[in-house]
């Protein structure tokens, strides 16, 4: 799930003033000793000024929220060194694990946050053999604790709610990415799903440089059956054929959309033209295999399908409309003669010639 630029920008001021004042506590926990700190602790310190700005720069890159959660882990990681160098006095670090607790809580619920909890512990166990281990409390201050319990229970409730929030807006964004992105009649990729994956995927071919395939299919006398049986049927009859093309195409990275009325295009990615006909010539043949009644084709009396087939490896001097071209060349050939066929358009070195059914 990708999250907003904005999102990060908003953390980055928090976490910079967040280590900035971890930095102060340090300094004030270790100010009788700063004359002979170690060299590890002023590297910590280092790491504390510089993490922030790695953290936020690695978010630009890449503003996932997987990205933002390892970097909430990386936090807790750094409080629980924190503990040690404030000589595990709870009053101070306390309150740094309960904010990023629940933040990491409000992004990933329950399993993030106990992950973070492990984080906290492990920064604990690496820092003792770096700083030692000195445990140092003033119990003057332990009636404040009861103060961070609430403090923790209330946002914690936050983050769940948070959390909950964020549950319900994801389901929501996805169900709408869904209903954006499928064709209202047939359920399968609309013509926007299938421009975009059109061009992920001829940019993914050119840089591998693999074959990238499509199909072009087009209900042959289509109108006619809508003429002769109504367009409820019709619209069952491209639920059918559409469905059925579909459950030929099973490899993840195909893509079948419906890009116009009667008309289906299926992209096949590391596909050459060979096998791209052997797709075609099972989708024709399970659309017959329907035994859809159309008496108002001049091809057959059940409904069939003209598809034309078009392969290339992508170069810099081609584009995907001259690849969507030339299967609608094929497409177009297929209709010329006869149709209920598959036509194939040879782009550069491909040669296979046209095949019937």
């Amino acid at each position: 799930m990708r999250l907003s630029k904005a999102a990060g920008t908003f953390d980055y001021p928090m976490r910079v003033a967040g280590y900035l004042l971890v930095i102060i506590n340090v300094y004030l926990a270790r100010l009788p000793e700063l004359d002979s700190a170690d060299l590890p602790i002023w590297l910590t310190l280092l790491f504390f000024i510089i993490y922030p700005h790695v953290a936020f720069a690695s978010f630009v890159l890449k503003p996932t929220a997987k990205t933002e959660s390892n970097s909430l882990l990386v936090d807790m990681l750094s409080i629980g060194v924190m503990a040690n160098l404030v000589y595990f006095n709870p009053v101070v670090f306390l309150p740094y694990y309960i904010a990023n607790s629940s933040a990491v809580y409000a992004l990933k619920g329950p399993a993030l946050m106990l992950k973070g909890l492990i984080a906290l512990v492990i920064g604990m166990l690496i820092s003792i053999p770096l700083f030692g281990f000195k445990f140092d409390l003033n119990f003057n201050t332990l009636g404040i604790i009861p103060a961070f319990f609430y403090l923790f229970v209330a946002t914690h409730y936050m983050g769940y709610l948070s959390h909950l929030r964020g549950i319900v807006l994801n389901k929501a964004k996805a169900k709408a990415e869904i209903q954006a992105n499928s064709d209202a009649v047939t359920k399968i990729a609309n013509r926007r799903y299938f421009d975009l994956r059109l061009d992920e995927e001829w940019l993914r071919s050119y840089r591998s440089q693999t074959p990238l395939s499509m199909l072009a299919i087009d209900i042959d006398h289509f109108k006619a059956y809508n003429d002769l049986y109504g367009h409820p049927v019709g619209d069952d009859c491209l639920n059918q054929v559409a469905q059925t093309i579909a459950k030929k195409v099973t490899r993840s990275s195909d893509v079948v959309a419906r890009t116009g009325g009667e008309e289906f295009n299926i992209i096949l990615p590391n596909t050459n033209l060979e096998g791209a006909h052997i797709v075609a010539k099972k989708v024709l043949e399970a659309v017959r295999s329907l035994q859809i009644e159309h008496n108002g084709s001049d091809a057959d009396d059940i409904v069939t399908v003209s598809v034309g087939v078009s392969s290339v490896i992508p170069v810099s001097s081609f584009s995907t409309r001259g690849l969507m071209l030339a299967t609608d060349q094929a497409l177009y050939q297929a209709k010329g003669e006869g149709r209920n066929c598959i036509a194939v358009k040879p782009l550069f070195k491909s040669s296979l010639p046209r095949v019937d059914a």
